[in-house]
């Protein structure tokens, strides 16, 4: 993972070579961590075409020291020396003159903030960072699978407990405590079990309802390893099910694989959905 997060160091000066940027200021954890390989909360990084920097307080100074790419220079902030005096430092002492920033991420008053701060305007420099983020390296690869495989063998657990009079709640936390068990770092977001007349919601939150016997359950849900996400929904059934029940299990399952076999280089989403949406339209639940 390292040789590949230095090289993700590397793509960024690289590219920022080709722009009329001097250097690029990330404050969103995920492309910190992309760029300098330590995941922190309310830090930042630059990345000029020679230098790499990571802003980080005394929380994360120690973990950032050991974790972050080689190529990297730990600055502290402080309560009294915070990020945006760092920012303005480096700036200083670099001689940036065009910074670019995620105009997508930042606040309208932080970006405006921060360029008061600096004596001159931000860029707009989401573009650069968020194209290079579309194509994984093998790493990126590999941990994304690995998130997967976590999320996978703690379904493989909990289908076994699952069973009328388990709550909505309770299943949540299994699955959440499984996926640690087999090395998760947290979760991807909260899980969402849901049962009975709730699985109609996709965003469901899991509360103190009791499974049913001839109850849908559904639960999406998926962890991070490495940084990376993964991102599961699976729905069974619990005991006897309805005729009706069978049906649309069995439109939704013919759906998803429209949906893969139309998947290929090339293809845009929308032509993917357009082919998964046309089977539950045939089969009268378009609405």
């Amino acid at each position: 993972m390292k040789g590949d997060l230095m090289t993700n160091l590397k793509k960024i000066q690289s590219a920022l070579a080709c722009t009329e940027l001097d250097a690029l200021l990330l404050m969103n954890d995920k492309n910190v961590f992309y760029s300098t390989g330590f995941l922190p909360t309310d830090s930042a990084a630059i990345i000029s075409r020679k230098n790499a920097y990571l802003i980080t307080d005394s929380r994360y100074v120690e973990a950032a020291t050991l974790q972050r790419d080689p190529a990297v220079e730990v600055v502290l902030s402080t309560r009294e020396h915070g990020v945006s005096d760092c920012i303005r430092d480096i700036v200083l002492n670099l001689g940036i003159k065009k910074l670019g920033a995620e105009e997508d991420c930042l606040s309208f008053s932080d970006y405006n903030r921060l360029g008061e701060k600096l004596g001159f305007p931000l860029q707009p420099g989401q573009k650069l960072i968020s194209v290079l983020r579309e194509s994984k390296s093998r790493a990126e690869l590999d941990s994304l699978i690995a998130a997967q495989r976590i999320a996978e063998r703690a379904l493989n657990d909990v289908m076994a407990i699952i069973k009328p009079g388990l709550s909505e709640r309770e299943l949540a936390a299994e699955l959440t405590y499984r996926m640690l068990l087999y090395g998760s770092e947290r979760n991807s977001f909260d899980p969402i079990v849901v049962t009975g007349a709730k699985t109609s919601m996709p965003h469901g939150v899991p509360g103190d309802e009791w499974i049913k016997s001839g109850d849908f359950v559904t639960m999406d849900f998926g962890c991070i390893k490495n940084g990376y996400c993964s991102d599961m929904t699976r729905t069974v059934a619990v005991g006897d099910v309805t005729d009706e029940m069978k049906n649309v299990y069995d439109v939704v399952l013919r759906s998803q694989l429209a949906g893969i076999a139309a998947s290929r280089p090339g293809v845009t989403g929308a032509s993917i959905h357009a082919a998964a949406a046309k089977v539950i339209d045939d089969a009268g639940y378009g609405q």
